[in-house]
């Protein structure tokens, strides 16, 4: 499932007596047998605005336009904005690891997003918040619509987030990485279980505390 649909399936349960309940892993040997759907929840929409499919969005976009489309072009033998015209033939004529527009492994491994600063890709702020943004952008995908060379997507406001979201994140030292937690809690069974009274104070301190990051 994707990220909106999980978030969207978890904000389903607008009832805080369901957050509290620990949900059942959809794969078998997951070590995080108490996961809640508060939880889920904060891992994955913390701000309750869908902020992370949002900056996830930008993420791709980027990836898309200094990767995946220059890679695909030079594979075809052609320009990116002149596909239609090129001979199938030409299709992959060199091994793709031979085009320079190819020749960023780290971009095929799952989790990615393109690096703004040095080229190829690091990974994504779904991974968590160990993922940074180095403050150099001169390899950013530019704003087409402004005669000046200036980022689609501004860094800044990409760091803003990251901090904003991960410093949510980091508050519960046992907190799920977003990707981690989609692969194994998304759509997920309850269980008949709750997480115990002193558990039920620590995570309804999570959730004032990232309410309180939300607004500020």
């Amino acid at each position: 499932a994707s990220l909106h649909n999980c978030i969207f399936s978890a904000r389903s349960f607008t009832d805080e007596h369901y957050d509290n309940y620990i949900l059942k892993p959809q794969n078998n040997g997951v070590e995080q047998n108490n996961f809640t759907l508060a939880e889920l929840k904060l891992a994955l929409d913390p701000f309750g605005d869908f902020g992370l499919v949002q900056h996830l969005g930008k993420e791709l976009d980027e990836y898309m336009d200094m990767f995946y489309h220059p890679c695909i072009a030079a594979l075809r033998g052609s320009t990116i904005n002149d596909w239609s015209d090129t001979d199938g033939s030409y299709f992959m004529a060199h091994s793709w690891n031979t085009h320079d527009e190819c020749a960023h492994p780290t971009c095929l491994q799952n989790d990615m997003r393109w690096e703004r600063e040095i080229g190829g890709c690091v990974p994504s702020l779904i991974t968590g918040s160990s993922a940074d943004y180095d403050e150099g952008d001169t390899k950013c995908t530019k704003n087409i619509e402004s005669n000046d060379e200036i980022c689609k997507y501004l860094t800044t406001e990409l760091r803003e987030y990251r901090d904003k979201i991960s410093g949510c994140w980091d508050y519960n030292p046992d907190s799920l990485s977003p990707n981690y937690a989609m692969l194994h809690f998304c759509l997920s069974d309850f269980t008949s279980e709750k997480a115990d009274a002193a558990r039920e104070v620590e995570l309804q301190d999570y959730k004032s505390f990232c309410t309180a990051i939300a607004s500020s």
